[in-house]
């Protein structure tokens, strides 16, 4: 849920020193003259997965009206609301102020929310655990942070989890100091552009093969565009709604004449483009080129590559109003709206979904040369897919599809897939599986703790090592061919690792399977639980309340990562220093990285341990190497053997 709640922070981001600004001014925080929401420059993350956002006349905390948040959906993550503010102001300290009321928070808890950008600091009182029922409470959550150096901040507030929480009467404070409208930088224009909000009124269907060769190229200066001029950098556009407006001319040429010209009028409305004094060519060292390859591979006019060669000549340098980059050099996508409100969107913006995810990977992927496909194919492969998607389903599908040709298991449809777990079953197994040399193997069940699981092998009626070979008279194999699209991972064994767990659920209350115990066959009906009523855990059982570390057979040390802590660390070298070996146990998600504090304990000497690439915003599809990461040896050294347990 946190991950959500981050990309909603920057979803709502932008930063400063944009051109075709709108007077700054403060939002209404009492949200007193709001008849709807979100509105006035609100913004909401979280209406795919059924959390509702409405003004409330009936229950505030002072005057009349308040913003609530409810959750009405059927799988509970996060529900955020945020504004965003550019800011020009001096201080060391920033305050959100607010009153709080909720209302059968489960599974969760809610919080105000406070962002300074880029990337300098968040606070949204998750450690403060507010669940339940509570009546108004003021709440502050605050900020030590060098205001200069910050070019805005976003305020709101989140709901994790069930229930419903109302806010009221939120407040800004720098220095102890009520925020003004002069401590405010302008608005970028693009901000305020809310004419396509509803729906896009486009309608592509039967795209024929010439329309799907103009499409395949307009999302390319669509997404060429937005990463490099000068004026769609700086805000001067909502470069979404753009296409939506230039659309209907452009589907309408007849020639290729027609549509290249079509293209340069566009380019030249956009406005001149100045020449860029500090544009270096690109690094002939860098791992990663820009690929403008497909400036030649449409028989663009001579004056349309002209266009796009003067633009890339002028390119917007360091951030701009789609992206930039955080201390660490990773890449930011602000103002990436998430249009939660469309449950099923229509054709224009399915068009602008696929447009929007195939440039972020041309332009900020590192690893797009590593695809099996070549990726200026996807585009027009996918163009058809995601223009005949006819329902929720089939366009969280085919979005699942096109993740997948990554072959990158951090590449899925985190949320906005409710229709794809409807498909999977709202009933699981009381099992935990997994595949065991190719075969689906029972490997532990969803209970408390491990004193349970003999009480629920019974009930069920299978044990641990039983090989599940029949589900509902299906083989296990043919249920994986069929399954396989819609679970994006890095290698076959990261995908089965997702896929088992699913395999077994259903939308019935029970299932029949067979499976093999030993060399013997048996069959049975196994009765499946809602999730709530399971205690279920993610790809690992976490271990309660065990230490990360102990002596095991007297002189060996034993460590898992599932429970490490930080401050485990110097304990784990202190006991083991000279113990005659030690164990690490990988076999499940560290509890928090501990590579360079742990791995000093057991290098001698410096040793290379790890190269980053970085993107190049100046210059997008550029991607460099950084220094080499070395790990340093601690005070004190292992020196006996050393074992890694990994699966």
């Amino acid at each position: 849920m946190e991950k959500n709640i981050r990309i909603m922070v920057l979803l709502l981001s932008l930063l400063a020193a944009f051109g075709g600004m709108a007077k700054p001014s403060l939002p209404d925080l009492d949200f007193e003259t709001y008849d709807k929401f979100p509105c006035g420059g609100w913004r909401v993350s979280g209406g795919e997965a059924g959390y509702s956002f409405s003004v409330d006349d009936k229950v505030f905390q002072r005057g009349q009206r308040s913003v609530s948040v409810e959750f009405k959906g059927s799988k509970p993550n996060a529900g955020s609301f945020g504004y965003w503010l550019a800011l020009q102001a001096k201080g060391q300290n920033i305050k959100l102020r607010g009153a709080v009321k909720t209302e059968g928070i489960t599974d969760g808890w809610v919080g105000l929310m406070l962002n300074v950008h880029p990337d300098q600091a968040l606070s949204n009182m998750r450690e403060q655990k507010l669940f339940g029922d509570n009546d108004w409470r003021d709440f502050e959550i605050s900020l030590d942070v060098e205001l200069k150096n910050a070019s805005a901040i976003t305020v709101g507030g989140v709901l994790s989890g069930n229930g419903k929480v109302w806010f009221d009467n939120l407040q800004i404070l720098i220095d102890d100091k009520p925020l003004t409208s002069s401590q405010l930088r302008e608005t970028p224009r693009a901000y305020k552009d809310d004419e396509f909000d509803s729906g896009s009124m486009l309608v592509l269907s039967g795209v024929d093969e010439a329309t799907l060769i103009n499409l395949d190229l307009l999302g390319r200066v669509w997404g060429f565009l937005k990463y490099h001029h000068q004026n769609v950098g700086g805000g001067d556009y909502n470069w979404d709604y753009e296409l939506f407006r230039f659309l209907p001319d452009y589907l309408s040429v007849v020639d290729v004449q027609e549509r290249d010209k079509s293209l340069v009028g566009w380019i030249d409305r956009l406005g001149k483009v100045t020449p860029c004094i500090d544009c270096k060519v690109t690094n002939q060292e860098s791992v990663l080129k820009p690929d403008h390859r497909w400036f030649y591979e449409f028989g663009l006019s001579k004056e349309l590559i002209k266009k796009l060669n003067s633009v890339y000549e002028g390119r917007r340098q360091g951030a701009s109003f789609y992206v930039t980059t955080n201390s660490r050099r990773r890449v930011i996508f602000s103002n990436e709206k998430a249009y939660s409100n469309m449950s099923y969107p229509d054709d224009g913006f399915r068009l602008l979904a696929l447009y929007r995810y195939w440039n972020l990977v041309q332009y900020f992927f590192p690893y797009k040369h590593l695809t099996d496909k070549e990726w200026g194919s996807v585009l027009a492969e996918y163009i058809p897919l995601f223009l005949g998607a006819k329902n929720r389903l089939d366009y969280e599908k085919v979005a699942l599809s096109l993740m997948g040709e990554l072959k990158d298991t951090h590449a899925n449809l985190w949320a906005g897939r409710g229709e794809v777990e409807k498909m999977r079953g709202e009933f699981y197994p009381p099992v935990f599986t997994r595949f065991v040399e190719g075969e689906l193997v029972v490997v532990d069940f969803y209970t408390e703790n491990k004193r349970d699981i003999s009480d629920m092998s019974r009930l069920s009626g299978l044990s641990i090592g039983d090989v599940i070979t029949e589900i509902d008279s299906v083989a296990v194999e043919e249920l994986v061919r069929d399954k396989l699209r819609y679970y994006p991972a890095s290698n076959e064994a990261s995908r089965l690792r997702d896929i088992a767990p699913d395999l077994l659920r259903s939308n019935k209350a029970k299932i029949d399977i067979s499976f093999r115990r030993d060399k013997l066959m048996g069959n049975t009906s196994l009765k499946l639980f809602k999730k709530e009523e399971l205690h279920f855990f993610q790809l690992y059982r976490k271990p309660k309340g065990e230490k990360s570390y102990k002596t095991i057979d007297g002189d060996i040390g034993y460590v898992t990562l599932a429970t490490i802590e930080k401050k485990d660390v110097d304990s784990i070298k202190n006991q083991f220093k000279d113990a005659a070996g030690i164990i690490i146990d990988i076999r499940n998600y560290p509890n928090t990285p501990s590579m360079y504090s742990l791995g000093s304990f057991f290098v001698e000497d410096k040793r290379a341990f790890a190269k980053f690439t970085y993107p190049n915003i100046n210059n997008p599809g550029e991607f460099g190497v950084g220094n080499v990461v070395v790990l340093k040896p601690s005070e004190v050294t292992f020196k006996g053997k050393l074992v890694d347990l990994v699966n």
